[in-house]
């Protein structure tokens, strides 16, 4: 009988090394992909649709409505603007608003860009990337709205965990790929 030659012993120490260099694999950046892709779609979903977490609109902007003269409006479409041209009438706040060039049919939170600005992407290590509002001013505007409302702004609503999980899952995996198949 002929001796039986095994590579066993050089398999098991090259598992040994890919186990110790997959203890140090670093995924932070599936994790920032992930959180900046959730930010982009909660921010979209603030922003331009001017709705909460659970998708419901935000509401218009309030404020004491006074009659408002046509004639500031001249030359501007102000039934795409204001629907009937009848009733005509504006808070002190659209009228700031309609001044600066914003929308003012429904609640957008945008009017200088400050408060989309100020949702960025932390990574706090290489194990947690976080979004979040860094200016103490903007995190009061944002806590305020969101007590105005009675209803959660700044979080992710399901749709956005998922592309947030979606996005992780990709990167990891192509990470891992480029680990396995150098």
């Amino acid at each position: 009988m002929t001796g039986f030659n095994s590579n066993i012993e050089e398999l098991i120490e090259k598992f040994k090394v890919l186990k110790d260099k997959a203890n140090t694999l670093d995924l932070s950046e599936a994790l920032i992909a992930g959180v900046t892709a959730a930010r982009g779609a909660m921010s979209f979903r603030i922003f331009n649709l001017g709705h909460d977490v659970g998708g419901v609109p935000l509401g218009s902007y309030r404020g004491r409505k006074k009659r408002t003269s046509k004639k500031q409006f001249e030359g501007r479409n102000t039934a795409f603007l204001f629907g009937d041209q009848k009733n005509l009438k504006l808070s002190p706040y659209e009228k700031k608003r309609l001044a600066k060039g914003r929308q003012i049919r429904y609640k957008d939170l945008e009017f200088t860009g400050t408060l989309r600005r100020g949702l960025v992407v932390i990574q706090e290590d290489e194990r947690r990337v976080v979004c979040a509002i860094t200016s103490d001013e903007l995190i009061a505007i944002a806590k305020g709205q969101e007590e105005q409302i009675n209803a959660e702004i700044f979080g992710l609503s399901d749709d956005e965990k998922e592309v947030l999980r979606e996005h992780v899952i990709e990167i990891a995996k192509q990470i891992y790929d480029r680990f396995f198949n150098p």
